[in-house]
């Protein structure tokens, strides 16, 4: 089979990235013929050890150019600007898809639009959507509403955010044939709001990369905290540099190291006053983008995982400390929760509670508990999360799509 994944950006070592390029090996790897289409490409930043040997192909610079100038720029003239290069840059990498190609896979954001013009100016072939997180305005308000909660659209923004999803999908969206989610909240949300079939591919792990650590479990109430996401709102690091004061009260020593890359300015600010303002500069530390090696030896110096998350579609990281035989805290409204039992594979808390995650941190002070959650992970990891089994199923809905099509 000739595969087109597309993707919006391929200049980071972000989760959507790393699906991407896992994938691209299982399927080759199986001898199907894989291309990646992209607008943004930064062969040495993205995952090089796998992509240097893929074919990828970029949209030509002024499209880009005219899709960069606009972006993020406000207002309903800003937003048809926008929408116009976006949708001229969408064209221009569907126009480079090779006709030969028996299956569109685009992944995530805004890359689904190539489907609409392939579709429409060189072959009808079936494509099936990876969707990380809903695209709708709807939903975007009822996240974004979660942390600020003076976010409330107008009755006047609410007809406009109607008519901005009714536009996207009519033009875009009845182009997709099917779409793979990776939980049953987002599968819900699809189904609501897309009407196409759609299926959940749960995210893989390659556990070999995260090999297991046997450890000692809490010594001397000394605990180590690890966070590790794209510092973004929904994340939610708040809630753990708040942990910290509650564990101290409780007579631990703690100390916090939280990576990812600050993605939006104003919260890593915000984020940076919090530890000020609780007099924790000398317990978290931030260590922004950091090399493969220095995440592996951080989850091997780290105690305890903790991803406090609210409505984040899976959570990778939370399984990669899991495959190392750290134990994870983790929000029940991640997505990745919903395959977690609590007390067995991991702790887990309810959203925007930082006591909780102080007392599921404290509770894991208890060796049998601390070392029952780390082995138990591993085995999870093992058992249940792989790139083989997410390609896999991914192939069953292309075969499957192509079935729909009489091809």
């Amino acid at each position: 089979m000739n595969i087109a994944i597309s993707i919006r950006r391929l200049n980071i070592r972000g989760g959507a990235q790393r699906m991407v390029a896992y994938a691209a090996k299982e399927w080759r790897a199986a001898g199907h013929r894989v291309e990646i289409y992209t607008f943004f490409y930064d062969k040495e930043e993205c995952y090089p050890e796998i992509l240097k040997d893929f074919k990828v192909i970029v949209a030509d610079e002024p499209a880009v150019i005219r899709m960069r100038t606009y972006s993020g720029k406000g207002g309903f003239i800003g937003f048809f600007q926008n929408f116009i290069t976006e949708n001229q840059a969408a064209r221009n990498l569907a126009l480079k898809i090779s006709p030969d190609t028996d299956i569109l896979h685009p992944h995530d954001q805004l890359v689904y639009r190539t489907v609409r013009y392939f579709k429409k100016e060189v072959r009808k072939i079936p494509a099936v959507w990876m969707l990380d997180d809903m695209t709708t305005k709807k939903h975007s308000l009822l996240r974004n509403s979660q942390f600020d909660k003076t976010l409330k659209a107008s009755p006047l923004k609410r007809v406009w955010y109607w008519f901005v999803d009714a536009l996207d999908y009519y033009l875009f969206l009845r182009y997709i044939d099917s779409i793979a989610v990776v939980d049953t909240r987002d599968r819900v949300w699809a189904i609501e709001a897309y009407g196409k079939p759609t299926r959940i591919v749960r995210n893989g792990l390659d556990a070999s990369e995260f090999p297991f650590r046997q450890r000692p479990g809490i010594r001397d109430k000394k605990i180590n905290l690890l966070a590790v996401a794209l510092l973004l709102p929904h994340r939610r690091f708040e809630d753990t540099i708040l942990a910290v004061p509650y564990l101290e009260r409780r007579g631990f020593s703690v100390s916090l190291t939280i990576i990812g890359a600050p993605m939006d300015a104003a919260y890593f600010e915000r984020l940076q006053a919090l530890v000020a303002e609780q007099h924790l500069e000398q317990a978290v530390r931030f260590l922004g983008k950091v090399s493969h090696e220095v995440l592996l030896e951080s989850f091997r110096t780290a105690d305890m995982f903790v991803f406090p998350a609210h409505l984040q579609s899976w959570g990778l990281a939370i399984f990669e400390a899991m495959s190392m035989g750290l134990p994870v805290i983790v929000s029940e409204t991640t997505g990745a929760s919903e395959v977690l039992e609590n007390g067995v594979t991991a702790m887990l808390v309810p959203p925007f509670s930082p006591q909780k995650i102080a007392e599921a941190a404290e509770r894991l002070a208890d060796p049998s508990l601390y070392q029952k959650i780390s082995t138990n992970g591993r085995a999870f990891v093992e058992k249940e999360i792989s790139w083989d089994r997410y390609a896999r199923e991914l192939m069953e809905m292309f075969e499957e799509a192509k079935t729909t099509y009489g091809q």
